[in-house]
């Protein structure tokens, strides 16, 4: 377990944060909202998603290294991101008393309706508000959120980029949905198809889109361009690493191997398809290109 995290009186976001969504916000706001007025540090406790064992939790929408740049632009000064393996055998009163109390020296805390913590989930909203009183630190819950009737969750998210709904899952996150990576050199099938392609390898550690192709907004040498991603593991070619984002850029020119780009998929086209010769995949794609305009 980490030690003292040298943090002077908080107000601190608890939650898994694994995707900052609308509902993360609702809590990260009042954290910072509520710092900012008793002068305290807003800080977010954050387990590392894919340190969380329980068969419900699915895998997180964004890498820690989105989290916390995700968490840090909504105000957030400090990010601890916790191994729920070092936390999971804690009962509630010790979490209270060793995390929130001696490691972040918490005065105020905010959670969401649904947050439990200790051993076996023991702990909820109305346990962290009884044990908080002994050591002065004011508990703040933040109701559900719900859009169009249905409530904004990491779940539903993870739902939507499952079946390739991405306007859908924008909505619940509250910004566009993107992939990002460092441009890296593939099989050369770009330059046999005639036209280029930007890949970036994708993590295994979150929950992808479904696999196929989009319709693309890109990121590249800070300019903006339209084009369609294909994400999943170009079965044509019988590629055998790890998913990744294969992106055609319209009207690009230029070297972009090693350079970071962001891909923002808009909306799904079709899925993936192995095809017969490398003439009908050139075809299909030219076909996607035209679409997109």
């Amino acid at each position: 377990m980490a030690e003292n995290f040298d943090i002077a009186k908080s107000c601190a976001a608890l939650g898994v944060f694994d995707g900052v969504h609308l509902g993360h916000r609702a809590v990260i706001d009042l954290a910072v909202k509520t710092a900012r007025e008793k002068d305290l540090v807003p800080v977010a406790f954050a387990f590392i998603s894919d340190t969380i064992t329980t068969k419900s939790f699915g895998l997180p929408i964004m890498t820690r290294e989105q989290k916390s740049e995700a968490l840090k632009a909504a105000g957030i000064e400090r990010v601890v991101e916790a191994d729920f393996a070092d936390y999971r055998s804690l009962e509630p009163a010790e979490f209270v008393r060793t995390v929130l109390s001696e490691k972040l020296h918490c005065a105020s805390v905010v959670c969401g309706y649904d947050f439990r913590f200790g051993r076996n989930a023991k702990g909820n909203s109305d346990t962290l508000k009884f044990l908080c009183k002994e050591y002065g630190i004011d508990v703040c819950v933040v109701e559900k959120l719900k859009i169009g009737g249905r409530e904004v969750s990491s779940t539903a998210i993870r739902e939507k980029l499952a079946s390739g709904d991405i306007s859908g899952v924008n909505e619940l996150l509250g910004y566009r949905y993107c992939l990002s990576g460092e441009v890296a050199h593939g099989r050369g099938l770009g330059h046999t198809l005639g036209f280029a392609t930007a890949n970036i390898e994708l993590s295994d550690k979150i929950r992808l889109p479904k696999f196929g192709v989009y319709k693309a907004r890109i990121i590249a040498d800070g300019k903006e361009y339209i084009g369609i991603t294909n994400i999943g593991v170009k079965p044509t070619v019988d590629y055998k690493g790890k998913p990744v984002s294969e992106t055609h850029i319209k009207g690009f020119s230029g070297d972009i191997y090693g350079k970071e780009i962001i891909v923002y998929p808009e909306k799904f086209l079709r899925s993936e398809k192995k095809f017969s010769s490398v003439e009908e995949l050139k075809a299909q794609v030219i076909s996607d290109l035209n679409y997109c305009g």
